[in-house]
């Protein structure tokens, strides 16, 4: 399967460099976080991202995209140009216990908690392009964006386990505290239909 991205030949670079492509690492919600285009926009609980069984989610979204490597990286880190720090990389070797232990560890250089603690936000993308995460913890919204529609067909088996739904859907039965009606203000749910909807 072809990939979105035909650059680098190691999968952990073109992770990274897809999901460079993918969000705008300044923008922030109610806005459209996403560059370029996408077919398809689905939010989900955030808290499945920083649990184990979101290895098992990313194996399940390799498998079905032929992809090899996913990057999460902690978009407040990256701000600051330490992308080493600020990126972690899952592939079909990664388990939930070591993945869980990368999240919990102390970031470098200070006292401070793990990602697992920080409400910070968050981007994802996989070595072969077709979808991207973004994820803020602060509001408890997490979103998918898949590329093509082919792609969403293809990744289907693998969004049913995030349990993503269009923005509509999603605020008529918030996975999260930040898509219900005490979560967000009208305004915000506004904006979101009108850069999230049906497009």
């Amino acid at each position: 399967m072809a990939s979105h991205n035909t650059g680098p030949s190691n999968p952990r670079t073109r992770a990274a460099k897809n999901l460079d492509a993918a969000i705008a690492i300044d923008r922030r919600l109610p806005d459209n976080v996403f560059l370029g285009e996408w077919s398809s926009y689905l939010f989900f609980d955030p808290d499945l991202i920083f649990d184990r069984v979101f290895v098992e989610i990313a194996k399940a979204i390799m498998l079905c995209e032929y992809g090899t490597c996913i990057c999460l990286r902690n978009l407040e880190i990256a701000l600051t140009g330490n992308l080493e720090q600020a990126s972690l990389f899952l592939d079909n070797q990664t388990n939930g216990k070591a993945y869980m232990g990368r999240l919990s560890a102390p970031i470098e250089g200070s006292n401070l908690v793990g990602w697992v603690h920080l409400m910070d936000h968050y981007g994802c993308a996989s070595d072969i392009g077709s979808w991207s995460i973004y994820c803020e913890r602060s509001n408890e919204i997490a979103i998918i964006a898949v590329r093509k529609d082919h792609d969403l067909v293809r990744l289907s088996p693998a969004i049913e386990l995030l349990q993503a739904l269009p923005i509509s859907q999603a605020m008529e039965r918030p996975s999260s505290y930040g898509l219900s009606v005490r979560g967000m203000s009208a305004n915000t749910r506004a904006k979101l239909i009108q850069e999230y909807g049906s497009r």
